[in-house]
């Protein structure tokens, strides 16, 4: 075990994740500055969920003199497994941030904001979408559980059905093609006790996820061995056997000759496809064409390392796996994302690995049960479908098509947003194409804590509390072992001028006629929830996390699928009306897996790095790492770089989608030679974000606007650029 890791082992031994899910507590040093100061009165904890990404990691939050002076990790949640990564860490900065936004903010004459009361901004908001037909509104929300069901309740009320989550703008492609092959949009790792891992796109030591990377570091200790797939050898290769460089795109043609291997030397579970899958046939006659010789010509790996990889699959079948990762999931943001989340679901269908030890893990899905509807009344059913639903219809239900909304307000079927603690002018898809297409509504809304891209196109701005400062309604955690979990304020309110996300979705609700809807509080709702589980909300604060008395899982038991047949099919008839395959077979990412005969041309790839997102690039601390170890440089292959002319930190200029960036280039062999890597997060042009702004570039600013075709995700992977040396 690592103990005590310094700023530098941290970022450099493992990065990230990986060095605090091995090192337990990190006592980083930003902690004791950040909180030094004394105020308040005495020490405290509280339950808490990490803000900065989608895992919502559970801690303690350790208060002292009223200011939070220790983050302690859950054991007993199943994201952290008692550990934070360095994201989780640093976000905490962001209730005592100087740019936070403290105040409502109102667009004037000459486009300059400026600062309003509570009452005229919620008044002037209340009027304007009065004025606007309810099927021409939408709403873009967080993953954080409060505003997500209150932004969606009052938009239904006002009887709009355009709710979208902004985690599509990660993960669409592989929740919707997970979906046409198991009838649900996710499924977990049982990685501690896999014989063999074989990782696509995941990347556990950047990505946020402290118990996947325990869990291989357990599997590792057994004897089980991890490949990483994929065009860029990121920092989970420490905890590698192999690192396996592919064309950037090409997942899915790696994915479907491990098929073909598989299923023409009938390595596979014959038995369990017998019981639990229909239309075999279908997909064993459609991988025919599909060997390692024609995969090695499209993504670039070696005929035999593809045959023996399938062979070490089958060999450690079903403690064997292929797992997509997040974000960038395997193959995510390409043409050919959405089906290539379905060839992954159907070949580790054929190690007949789900819900065996050491396999992937399919659990009952965790509702919360009716609620008093006394106290919280139906809202009648919007008349009309969400946009972009009927021209995607693979979408997943859960997310929809972010990329469309941007599509509906760029044609003018979309007249007012507001966008919930979420940023599509930064992380959707191509920025400027976006950031024209918000400036075209004629309503826009941003509520959040800090003065996003999306902020700047607003006409008015609703300042939120941190998420250390308020509480949240519970969310649900699948898996083996289902679980609640709920967030609390761990500090007091900084400032009085920012509310909460309950508190301004209920008194718009009044303002607008609906709030008869909205009856409640929230802590009425939050034990309504709790309550239908048969927990006690009381309980939920005191520990944070409570697990379900359940005996719903268990190994080589699935669970009852939400598929037409009740089985895994290997066919799809939706995906056969949406102009794939009715089995999964081969799909171009486009832009072609090859890139331009101009050698100075590669294909842009990107991923969250260690430090970097959109909610924590304007954290001092972890700003300074990005800063102190160049965090932000573009990735170029050793062999293309010579030939360009490039060193090792020398500034280069990118090309692409008609903009010109500049950014410091990483040299190095660890990067796939047709591929240029530009970690996402920064690129940020909001002078509020002073920390942020001009650090690094985003990569969506070089790809074009396209959307993938029956699935509605942004294409954002692969997009050709030109690279070349400043002054050359």
């Amino acid at each position: 075990m690592l103990k005590n890791i310094s700023r530098r082992g941290f970022v450099t031994g493992g990065v990230g994740v990986a060095a605090a899910a091995t090192a337990g507590y990190l006592g980083l040093g930003f902690l004791t500055r950040v909180n030094s100061e004394k105020e308040g009165a005495t020490d405290g904890a509280a339950a808490s969920l990490c803000n900065a990404c989608p895992h919502q990691c559970g801690y303690i939050g350790h208060t002292h003199y009223g200011r939070l002076a220790q983050q302690i990790a859950l054991p007993a949640h199943p994201a952290a497994a008692g550990r934070l990564c360095a994201k989780g860490y640093g976000y905490s900065q962001i209730a005592y941030s100087p740019n936070r936004l403290t105040d409502p903010l109102k667009r004037n004459a000459n486009g300059d904001f400026a600062p309003i009361s509570w009452k005229q901004a919620l008044t002037e908001i209340a009027e304007r979408l009065g004025e606007i037909d309810p099927r021409s509104l939408a709403l873009v929300h967080s993953f954080a559980p409060t505003g997500a069901w209150y932004g969606r309740r009052f938009l239904e009320a006002l009887g709009c059905a355009n709710c979208y989550a902004d985690a599509a703008a990660v993960d669409l492609s592989f929740a919707s093609g997970t979906r046409q092959a198991l009838g649900t949009e996710q499924y977990e790792a049982d990685t501690a006790n896999a014989k063999l891992t074989v990782l696509i796109g995941a990347n556990p030591a950047e990505d946020s996820f402290p118990r996947m990377l325990q869990e291989l570091l357990a599997s590792r200790q057994k004897g089980g061995r991890v490949v990483v797939i994929g065009p860029r050898c990121d920092r989970s290769t420490v905890l590698a056997d192999e690192w396996v460089p592919l064309n950037p795109g090409t997942e899915l043609a790696f994915v479907l000759a491990l098929a073909n291997v598989l299923v023409t030397g009938h390595h596979y579970d014959a038995g369990f496809i017998e019981r639990w899958t229909t239309g075999f046939e279908d997909w064993e006659r459609t991988l025919r064409s599909y060997g390692p010789a024609w995969a090695e010509r499209i993504c670039g790996i070696p005929a035999a390392t593809i045959a023996r990889l399938a062979a070490e699959l089958a060999a450690a079948m079903p403690a064997a796996a292929v797992i997509g990762g997040w974000p960038k999931r395997a193959g995510h943001a390409y043409a050919n994302a959405g089906e290539t989340a379905r060839a992954l679901c159907l070949l580790n269908t054929l190690l007949g690995n789900w819900n065996q030890k050491g396999g992937l893990l399919l659990c009952e899905p965790l509702e919360f049960g009716a609620l008093d509807t006394e106290l919280i009344p139906p809202i009648p059913h919007p008349s009309t479908r969400r946009l972009g639903d009927a021209e995607y219809p693979l979408v997943a239900p859960t997310s929809g098509s972010v990329a469309h909304m941007v599509r509906a307000a760029d044609e003018g079927t979309l007249a007012g947003a507001l966008f919930y603690e979420s940023d599509p002018a930064a992380s959707c898809t191509n920025t400027a194409f976006v950031k024209a297409a918000l400036r075209k509504l004629s309503l826009v809304v941003a509520i959040d804590v800090q003065m996003t891209e999306t902020a700047l196109l607003a006409d008015y701005v609703l300042p939120e509390t941190s998420y250390l400062e308020r509480f949240e309604i519970p969310t649900l955690i699948n898996g083996k072992a289902p679980s609640v979990a709920v967030s609390t304020p761990v500090i007091e309110q900084r400032h009085p001028g920012t509310r909460t996300a309950d508190g301004i979705f209920t008194e718009l609700a009044s303002l607008c006629g609906v709030g008869q809807y909205f009856d409640f509080t929230v802590e009425e709702l939050a034990s309504a929830q709790a309550d239908s589980l048969g927990l006690s909300l009381a309980a939920l604060k005191r520990e944070g996390i409570v697990y379900l008395n359940t005996t719903g899982f268990s190994y080589g038991k699935l669970p009852k699928l939400q598929t037409p047949s009740g089985k895994i099919p290997f066919t799809s008839d939706a995906c056969k009306a949406a102009g794939y395959g009715a089995s999964p077979a081969w799909v171009e990412p486009e832009p072609a897996s090859e890139p331009s005969a101009d050698e100075e041309q590669l294909l842009l790839v990107s991923g969250e790095g260690a430090v970097s997102n959109l909610r924590t690039n304007d954290i001092e601390d972890l700003g300074e790492i990005t800063r102190h170890y160049n965090l932000a440089r573009a990735h170029i292959n050793s062999a293309v770089a010579t030939r360009l002319g490039v060193a090792d930190g020398d500034e280069v200029e990118v090309v692409g989608a008609g903009v010109v960036g500049r950014v410091r280039a990483k040299v190095s062999q660890a990067i796939h030679p047709t591929a240029l890597y530009l970690p996402s997060g920064y690129g940020c042009t909001s002078p509020s974000l002073k920390v942020a702004q001009g650090v690094g570039l985003n990569p969506l600013d070089f790809v074009p606007f396209r959307i993938e075709p029956g699935y509605g995700a942004a294409l954002t992977q692969g997009a050709p650029v030109t690279v070349r040396k400043v002054g050359a």
